[in-house]
């Protein structure tokens, strides 16, 4: 048998002593929560910011007036959903479990120093013991060492977020990962297009006109960088959603694990962007119920 941990909403008259701690900032009852990497993403919105301000300066009047209206209209909206997913997954909880206390760990019986064996859909996984959070840790949970919490279906921890990917906010993450490599395809387009087109129409050289417009240059360069890198994780992400795999199992495993937790591509990618997402385990305390071997199947 193993000890599992069962999420109990508390009283408003808890005591403060008796609260489950993180080193994370909690506000608003869990519904949103700060790692300790305030930096990253500060860095990441600057850079967002100043393409984007670069670009619409530059670029906005002839996308108007010489493409489609209906086009600006929509990069700019692609925009928006990309910030909004970046804020959402910044602040909202990735599934952190909260800290327990050590006599709660050492209390518990039946599970081994090296971890529990648990059987879920023919696969024996091993629910090991994180004495720094002093929990027994679920299926697909992890320690991150730069949050300093364990995540509940941990992915891993991005430096461009701030912030660990989880269970709770991984629908934001790909959100922003596939609105970011959209509007950064339009905005590297749409000003090399630009470009070509005043080129052709002053029967100047490319590279000349484009020297005559150093804003549009720092988006192309910017741009084109970028859309390697977000564009690759997107399709990296994207695999690894249909295959019902987190980055941390493919990097432990390798790129041909097979995920117990797989059910289809269809089911994998609707439950992983579309599927209920289980409430912040914050400001509630956790009683201790056994699970045994023959019900690990179901969790």
């Amino acid at each position: 048998m193993a000890y599992l941990y069962q999420p109990v909403h508390c009283s408003s008259a808890m005591d403060d002593a008796d609260r489950i701690t993180t080193p994370s900032t909690v506000l608003l009852r869990g519904r949103i929560v700060w790692s300790r990497d305030a930096f990253s993403v500060t860095m990441t919105v600057a850079c967002m910011l100043t393409v984007l301000v670069l670009f619409h300066i530059e670029t906005s009047s002839f996308i108007w007036h010489h493409i489609s209206p209906a086009l600006l209209i929509a990069t700019s909206y692609i925009e928006l959903v990309a910030i909004a997913c970046l804020w959402l997954c910044n602040s909202t909880d990735p599934g952190i479990i909260p800290r327990g206390r050590v006599e709660e760990l050492e209390g518990m019986i039946g599970v081994h120093e090296d971890g529990e064996l648990v059987t879920i859909n023919g696969v024996q996984m091993r629910l090991k013991r994180c004495t720094t959070c002093n929990i027994v840790r679920p299926p697909r949970c992890s320690h991150c060492s730069t949050c300093d919490n364990c995540v509940d279906g941990f992915d891993h921890h991005c430096p461009w977020m701030g912030n660990c990917v989880g269970s709770g906010n991984y629908r934001f993450f790909y959100g922003f990962l596939m609105a970011t490599t959209a509007g950064t395809m339009i905005i590297l387009s749409v000003s090399i297009y630009r470009i070509t087109r005043i080129s052709h129409d002053t029967d100047k050289n490319f590279l000349d006109t484009l020297a005559d417009y150093p804003k549009s240059i720092a988006v192309i360069v910017i741009t084109f960088f970028a859309l390697w890198l977000v564009g690759g994780m997107a399709c990296m992400h994207t695999s690894l959603i249909t295959q019902n795999v987190t980055t941390n199992e493919s990097i432990k495993h390798g790129v041909n694990h097979k995920s117990p937790f797989s059910t289809s591509v269809c089911g994998n990618c609707l439950g992983g962007l579309c599927g209920a997402r289980l409430p912040s385990r914050f400001l509630m305390y956790r009683s201790p119920i056994i699970i045994s071997m023959d019900d690990a199947d179901d969790l």
